[in-house]
């Protein structure tokens, strides 16, 4: 296994396409679970649109990996401040963030690559075992490699 799948990928703002950022999507197969999506660049597009005040500070989201299996494949997923859904090429990540909310599209097609790395890295329900030969070797570590 080779560690971090990395996909830096252009997002829309639905609806304004002149609203355009690149969204980075980062996988660590020792976080099985979790895909870290920095949105820094596209949210602060947005805020700026919205005649918002634009934050200075990153803007870094975690959503289960399996609310993009779900919705590439499944049907529309998620609730409360993250939902996807997929409708023809593209796929739609609804996100709340405070007090602005949008939606970005992606290309369906390239988040399904993106998915598709993480699955040669843990594959999905490999996730707990790979927990917990995590949780050994940290054990293992802290007991100065005695078990």
């Amino acid at each position: 296994m080779s560690g971090l799948v990395r996909a830096t990928l252009t997002g829309q703002v639905a609806g304004d396409p002149s609203i355009a950022a690149p969204i980075a999507f980062l996988y660590d197969p020792d976080d099985p679970y979790a895909v870290v999506v920095d949105l820094t660049a596209i949210t602060r597009a947005a805020e700026t649109a919205a005649g918002k005040p634009v934050s200075s500070d990153p803007v870094t989201w975690t959503i289960g990996r399996y609310l993009f299996v779900e919705g590439l494949h499944d049907g529309p997923s998620g609730e409360g401040d993250v939902r996807i859904s997929q409708i023809g090429p593209w796929l739609f990540i609804r996100l709340c963030v405070d007090d602005l909310a949008f939606t970005v599209r992606l290309s369906s097609s390239a988040i399904d690559r993106f998915v598709r790395e993480t699955r040669r890295e843990v594959r999905l329900g490999g996730e707990s075992k790979r927990m917990a030969a995590a949780v050994d070797t940290a054990i293992a570590r802290l007991l100065g490699g005695v078990r």
